[in-house]
């Protein structure tokens, strides 16, 4: 089950509990209509649904959505508890990829912070470096390939240090780093590339439409140059 059809499933649940206990009805129906909205992102509204700007969500869409993002940040709070894997990992000399950070967990010398996250906030101290960027892609999803390809270009000719960033560091930050590695000649492949943020960080894992789209973003913009 996709996970755009997981969150309406789970709206539909919270609408039959609204049916069923009257008094509440307003509750659940807040915490079924939040994860409706949601997977109307997965359905084709994309990242949109959360309104993230400059990595900022505004305070109507965590009203909302809190009930989502209450459940979002207790699960990214547990996996990053119970996981042994370090923030950041250098990939490539100068290409750092990682989870959301802490601003005391940037790595030192690092100029540029890029944020995939759609669903979390990010930290006022990274968003206020001059090389922030934002590019918000929904969990286990992606972007517009003219969008990565644009920002893979920006990042292909920064000669300081480059972190990307997504919840985990696992899917759409990989994602990216993978384009840039090919964008830079440092992998010939999307598979070479994988192989390459495998070594340094294990748990990333990209799905068959990353893949796609990270090779597609590369050659986008090599042939555009």
């Amino acid at each position: 089950m996709s996970k755009g059809m997981q969150l309406a499933f789970i709206a539909i649940c919270c609408a039959l509990l609204a049916w069923m206990f009257k008094p509440w009805a307003w509750l659940f129906l807040w915490i079924g209509g939040s994860f409706f909205v949601v997977s109307l992102g997965y359905f084709g509204a994309g990242a949109r649904v959360f309104g993230k700007d400059r990595g900022v969500i505004p305070i109507s869409r965590l009203v909302l959505l809190w009930p989502y993002f209450s459940v979002t940040y207790l699960l990214f709070f547990l996996q990053t508890f119970l996981s042994r894997e370090p923030a950041c990992n250098e990939i490539s000399p100068g290409v750092w990829l990682g989870r959301r950070l802490k601003p005391s967990e940037l790595p030192p010398g690092v100029s540029v912070v890029v944020d995939m996250t759609a669903e979390f906030a990010e930290h006022s101290e990274l968003r206020h470096l001059p090389g922030y960027r934002c590019l918000p892609t929904l969990d286990g999803s992606v972007p517009q390939v003219e969008e990565l390809a644009a920002l893979v270009e920006q990042l292909a000719a920064e000669p300081g240090a480059i972190l990307i960033h997504c919840a985990l560091g696992h899917g759409r930050s990989a994602m990216a780093v993978a384009s840039l590695l090919m964008r830079r000649r440092l992998a010939a492949s999307i598979g070479e590339a994988e192989v390459v943020i495998k070594r340094s960080r294990p748990g990333a894992r990209l799905s068959s439409q990353q893949r796609r789209t990270a090779e597609a973003a590369a050659i986008a913009e090599e042939k555009s140059g």
